[in-house]
């Protein structure tokens, strides 16, 4: 009886296992780059040498792609694609080595330098971010006001409450409407 019952576990077992795949989404490629597009209103970008559908659903997600698929990405690479003066612009971000810190990142697609500061007390954070680059610190958890001031003058771009916790990293995007906060999140995979 108990040998029949184990028999028909083991052999239930890969039916059950191909019946939750579908509950999971697809993993990224083991040489994934990921790339976001933020501020782009289009259906779909030519990037790299590769096209891109966006979905409005994933809108601001990175998306996970083979770096073989495109021309000038290096696998693990995180890239923020936003509106140049010439067509997209890509910004490259910072890695990510301590799972352990939350990241915050300013993305600068203006053309004027920025920085992101403690809003009260104006302690700087991440300072002198030129236009079209990133900047990235390292941080702990913790509940904070910050601002996202322009260079030239010291004039808020924007101020954001913020809950920072472990696993969720924080990009504050600069463009030329002001600023606003993005929570890093991951779309499905680009084929």
């Amino acid at each position: 009886m108990i040998r029949a019952l184990l028999t028909a576990l083991v052999l239930a077992c890969p039916s059950v296992a191909a019946a939750d795949s579908g509950l999971y989404p697809e993993a990224a490629p083991e040489d994934a780059a990921f790339v976001r597009f933020v501020g782009l209103d289009v259906p779909s970008v030519d990037f790299d040498g590769h096209r891109f559908t966006l979905d409005p659903e994933a809108s601001d997600a990175y998306i996970p792609v083979s770096a073989a698929r495109l021309d000038a990405v290096a696998p693990g690479s995180f890239l923020t694609v936003t509106s140049g003066p010439d067509g997209p612009r890509a910004i490259a971000e910072g890695p990510r080595p301590d799972r352990s810190k939350i990241y915050l990142f300013v993305i600068n697609a203006s053309d004027t330098p920025v920085s992101l500061q403690v809003a009260e007390g104006e302690v700087p954070v991440i300072t002198d971010i030129a236009g079209g680059q990133a900047g990235s610190r390292a941080v702990n958890p913790v509940q904070i006001t910050f601002a996202v001031v322009s260079d030239a003058d010291a004039a808020p771009l924007g101020t954001f409450d913020v809950t920072l916790k472990r696993g969720q990293n924080l990009s504050f995007f600069v463009g030329p409407d002001g600023a606003r906060v993005i929570p890093h999140r991951f779309g499905p995979v680009s084929r």
